[in-house]
């Protein structure tokens, strides 16, 4: 072999090297190409000069995998998982048997060997369950922002930092941290009780302290590092169990951290539980249809968050604004329902509104409907209901039509005593 040949050969695998063991994720690509592009002459020639060619490209590849992990996705998608029992609430409403009418008997009949949407009652679209999408990503890491502000209401407790600056006739900063007795060891001032305080009601107390026994000092109090605390999330989520969280964490914090609820679980009924007893419910629909976080409470050590099943649904097809299965907690006729999707489209024509229901036999039956009469809004809901709206006929009315050699042909407004030349 000719030296220069050696030369290049041996620049070229240093290179390699280099480009494996330095942390860069252009380097570590490059030297992956590079270990693909290896011919058997070249590993041959590489070997008689004293290179280890495979274990260079091991170390490229696992470089390739200490940088993915380094840098985890925060939510990724949800992977294939069984959801034949969450989806059989949607099947049993969109899925009914085909019912149809027979024109020579008039009588209705069930046509049981299809079971997909029924031409005549369902639109083409099968109904979703509607919030449920909220949880479609699978978190992979629950780390909350610490840059956010401590609300006054914020409860200290321990593990809790403080951070306390004293400035005037005596500059200091310490970094006090909440004992188990609930105790910060203040130096000046000695211990001080702050568990079960709030944040601004810490304030007050630390304030008056350093003002009564530091004259001419005044401190500068604020939150450092706050503590995690371990609670439960239990019932129909995708992954109950024990969690830790950041003590800022609230109730729809805890629900993405065991990858959202079920479709059998429910969206309105969610409960805060401590030491056995329900202190708070939350019903997500105000989150995502009015923006409202009121009932968001915030999370206690030991605290329980329960997801019963889910309760009463209908669904609301057709030509409405928010098509989908809706869960019900206070409504109770239809025009309640009917708020939930957001109203009519233009094109909806409420006047001859369909209703399919199961009755109390097990027999599936039909209700015609008129929701902009006073009896038909406000018709009892039954669990499992389908309310279809259909839509104003595609006929145009009272229209003349002009057609052929003209230069505006197309339909014009009919009045009445209109001649040919109009």
């Amino acid at each position: 072999m000719k030296p220069l040949n050696i030369i290049k050969l041996t620049l070229v695998f240093i290179s390699l090297a280099f480009s494996a063991l330095n942390a860069q994720d252009a380097n570590v690509q490059q030297a992956l190409e590079a270990c693909k592009n290896i011919t058997p002459q070249q590993r041959q020639m590489a070997k008689a000069a004293g290179y280890d060619i495979d274990s260079l490209c091991s170390s490229a590849k696992g470089m390739t995998q200490s940088v993915d992990v380094a840098r985890p996705q925060v939510v990724i998608p949800r992977g294939k998982v069984d959801t034949r029992a969450d989806n059989a609430l949607q099947r049993t409403i969109t899925e009914g048997a085909d019912i149809r009418v027979n024109s020579a008997t008039g009588l209705v009949t069930e046509d049981k060997s299809r079971l997909g949407v029924n031409d005549d009652l369902r639109d083409s679209k099968v109904l979703t369950q509607f919030g449920y999408d909220l949880f479609d990503g699978a978190p992979t890491t629950f780390a909350p922002a610490t840059e956010i502000p401590v609300m006054n209401d914020y409860i200290i407790g321990p593990g809790d930092n403080v951070e306390i600056l004293l400035f005037g006739k005596e500059n200091n900063q310490y970094n006090l941290t909440v004992n188990r007795e609930g105790v910060i060891q203040f130096p000046e001032l000695g211990p001080i009780n702050v568990a079960g305080l709030t944040f601004i009601e810490m304030k007050q107390l630390l304030n008056q302290r350093v003002e009564k026994q530091m004259i001419g000092v005044q401190a500068s109090i604020t939150m450092g590092t706050l503590r995690s605390i371990r609670i439960f999330v239990l019932g129909e989520v995708n992954r109950p169990g024990s969690y830790v969280v950041s003590s800022l964490s609230t109730m729809t914090n805890a629900l993405f951290v065991s990858g959202g609820i079920r479709k059998i679980g429910s969206l309105r009924n969610i409960q805060l539980k401590r030491r056995g007893e329900i202190v708070n419910t939350l019903d997500l629909y105000d989150l995502l249809l009015k923006g409202d976080t009121r009932n968001d409470a915030r999370l206690l050590p030991g605290d329980v968050l329960f997801i019963p099943p889910v309760g009463t649904t209908i669904g609301i097809a057709g030509e409405v604004k928010r098509p989908a299965i809706y869960e019900l907690s206070d409504e109770s006729s239809l025009q309640d329902a009917l708020a939930l999707t957001g109203g009519y489209l233009p094109t909806a024509y409420p006047q001859l509104s369909r209703l399919e229901r199961i009755d109390p036999r097990g027999i599936r039956t039909l209700l015609d409907v008129d929701m902009t009469s006073i009896d038909g809004q406000s018709k009892k809901i039954f669990n499992g209901d389908r309310l279809e709206i259909f839509s104003v006929l595609e006929r145009v009315e009272d229209i003349v039509t002009l057609e052929g050699h003209v230069y505006r042909p197309g339909g014009y407004s009919f009045e009445s005593g209109m001649r040919l030349t109009s």
